[in-house]
């Protein structure tokens, strides 16, 4: 599966012609004149402003992740603390992330899905 991930967080002002960048989650930075601002570091993005008022400068990578289980196999899982047995249903990526997401079919609750990451799988039959 291809990962389409975040390597530059930035715009360009267009008032100012300040260039901001955010480099990590919550980094919250505004140009000077105040117009915009850019939020999120690598994991989001997020502006502030009117989308008229800068050019996006981010900058971005595919890359290939694969997935540790498949659609179709039985998993026993985490769930808010409550071990469970379900049938993967659908594999996805996070947006701007490597990690990997399923939707699973609780075996106990046969109309119900869960959505769970990767970590949250604890072995498969």
């Amino acid at each position: 599966m291809k990962a389409r991930i975040i390597t530059r967080n930035a715009i360009k002002c267009k008032k100012c012609g300040d260039i901001i960048e955010s480099k990590y989650t919550h980094d919250y930075v505004s140009c000077s004149c105040g117009l915009c601002a850019v939020d999120g570091g690598l994991d989001y993005l997020r502006r502030s402003g009117n989308c008229v008022d800068w050019d996006d400068l981010s900058e971005f990578k595919e890359i290939e992740v694969t997935p540790k289980y498949k659609v179709g196999d039985a998993v026993i899982f985490n769930y808010f603390g409550n071990i469970i047995k379900g049938t993967i249903q659908m594999i996805d990526i996070y947006p701007n992330s490597t990690i990997i997401e399923y939707d699973l079919l609780d075996e106990s609750e046969p109309h119900l899905y869960k959505h769970l990451v990767e970590k949250d799988i604890l072995d498969y039959t």
